[in-house]
């Protein structure tokens, strides 16, 4: 690492800082329940999602897509100090170390673990491509970052549309296979683009589609390790007896 890339690290790092303390009020409510501190965080935009309200979306789909999405957008509004030289804004992007800096943050705001390394690196890679044809595709300003932002709304949104589609299907295979399902992914993404009253290009489309289908995929293959960890855990389990067992 030059000390070029390592001055432009240390000034996310303090800027990171500065803007926790900006917008953390540090309110260490001890819970006896729980023993854990709560932080309320204020943050520097206004990004609001409310979860899909039919059927159960599982907590992995909310809480991923949580962390996943504010992470994308809190980069981008960093990425704003920086001016509009896509070539300097691609460089910054693709540097891991500023992207975990923020995902850091939102892990622990939601309260989110990644269950193994692969799912964390599919996370980023993710974050890495939205904002990577963000850039590509605009001028950043403050205007763009709003406009960003709703099309975050609409891909977290067929995330989670999916999601429910993927869990009435019976078999992995047959989940694994919704969760490729290019045409059903672009029905949502139309149906939602009109009621949010904006319009994706053909190749944002293709974007969203993709990273969509990343998503599905790696929710998929995390629910299974959950169930292998619980089948596991059930089989080691030392046998409960009582006064009736003989």
């Amino acid at each position: 690492m030059n000390i070029y890339s390592f001055l432009q690290i240390q000034f996310f790092v303090l800027y990171a800082l500065l803007k926790c303390i900006a917008r953390c009020e540090n309110s260490y409510s001890y819970d006896a329940s729980t023993q854990t501190a709560c932080h309320k965080f204020e943050s520097p935009y206004e990004f609001t999602y409310d979860h899909l309200a039919i059927g159960p979306i599982s907590e992995e789909v909310k809480k991923l897509g949580d962390v996943e999405f504010d992470t994308s957008i809190s980069i981008l509004y960093v990425l704003l100090h920086f001016g509009t030289d896509k070539k300097m804004l691609l460089h910054k992007i693709n540097n891991t170390d500023i992207v975990l800096l923020h995902l850091r943050e939102f892990e622990f705001k939601y309260r989110y673990q990644f269950i193994d390394k692969v799912s964390k690196e599919n996370c980023i890679s993710r974050i890495k491509r939205r904002l990577d044809f963000i850039i590509k595709d605009g001028t950043l300003s403050e205007e763009y970052c709003k406009q960003a932002q709703k099309y975050f709304w609409i891909e977290q949104r067929v995330d989670e549309e999916m999601s429910l589609k993927v869990d009435k299907e019976k078999t992995y295979d047959e989940k694994s296979e919704m969760c490729k399902n290019k045409d059903e992914i672009k029905k949502f993404i139309n149906v939602l683009e009109k009621g949010r009253g904006i319009k994706l290009s053909e190749e944002m489309i293709k974007s969203t589609v993709d990273t969509v289908e990343d998503f599905l995929l790696d929710v998929l293959r995390t629910s299974m390790i959950d169930t292998d960890f619980d089948f596991m855990n059930e089989m080691n389990a030392p046998e409960q007896y009582s006064m009736w067992n003989f």
